[in-house]
């Protein structure tokens, strides 16, 4: 099956087949964050290490002992701090050479979920109040899957105003 796709997708790419939906073929990177490891610092590590262009977050289980969080519509990061928490939800893509766009929902001792933007590096830096990291409690289990023949890029999108996800097959060159 996996032959077939990478055919099929070679095949639309160079037709220059465009549309809204791609197909793609992946490779999946297994990791296990430790205590105090910082989430975003690690998952950008991998990114960066494997040089990978077209990231998705495919799963991730945990916990985190705080995290600062962007949420919906605000213009600051909310650091909550009452933790531990679990991490019952992890998603987002990450392009090389853009800020990665990932969403956290953690859960407090009483089952109650909190969500949001997890906040880049650089995301961090603007908002210069306190330490808006978030470090592994116990253990952070992470499958990033690369979609190796896709390019992601976050150009600015006139409708939204925001760096939104633009996608795009990769240039194959084939040699004789």
């Amino acid at each position: 099956m996996v032959k077939y796709s990478l055919v099929l997708t070679l095949i639309l790419a160079i037709l220059g087949y465009s549309s809204s939906s791609f197909i793609s073929y992946s490779v999946n990177y297994a990791d296990r964050f430790h205590p105090n490891q910082d989430l975003m610092t690690q998952i950008l590590n991998i990114t960066s290490f494997y040089n990978l262009q077209a990231t998705n977050i495919q799963t991730c289980v945990g916990s985190v002992l705080y995290c600062g969080i962007r949420i919906v519509n605000q213009n600051f990061l909310t650091n909550f701090t009452s933790g531990p928490y679990e991490i019952v939800s992890l998603v987002g893509t990450i392009s090389k050479g853009s800020l990665p766009h990932i969403h956290i929902a953690l859960s407090d001792k009483y089952g109650s979920v909190i969500g949001g933007h997890l906040p880049s590096l650089e995301e961090r830096q603007r908002y210069n109040q306190t330490d808006f990291s978030c470090p592994i409690y116990t253990t952070a289990e992470m499958i990033l899957s690369e979609n190796v023949n896709l390019v992601f890029q976050r150009p600015i999108d006139p409708q939204t105003t925001f760096d939104e996800l633009q996608i795009s097959y990769k240039n194959f060159t084939f040699v004789n």
